[in-house]
């Protein structure tokens, strides 16, 4: 056998799932506190941590992220 559609996909995903729930943790509490946040400012978070966790300043996320 091969792998399921949902292991291909996540093979493919540039954040884990534990990263994405540290941003919406954060979009919440930003949300909470009056101050919601862009898109870009999402996208900036996601790419901070993605750059701490590969050591690699130039890696983002895609751009249909």
């Amino acid at each position: 056998g091969g792998r399921t559609m949902m292991e291909f996909a996540a093979a493919k995903q540039k954040l884990t799932p534990a990263e994405e729930a540290r941003i919406v943790d954060y979009l919440l509490e930003s949300a909470d506190r009056g101050l919601p946040k862009g898109r870009e400012d999402i996208i900036e978070c996601a790419n901070e941590i993605l750059q701490q966790r590969r050591q690699n300043k130039k890696e983002k996320v895609g751009k249909d992220w």
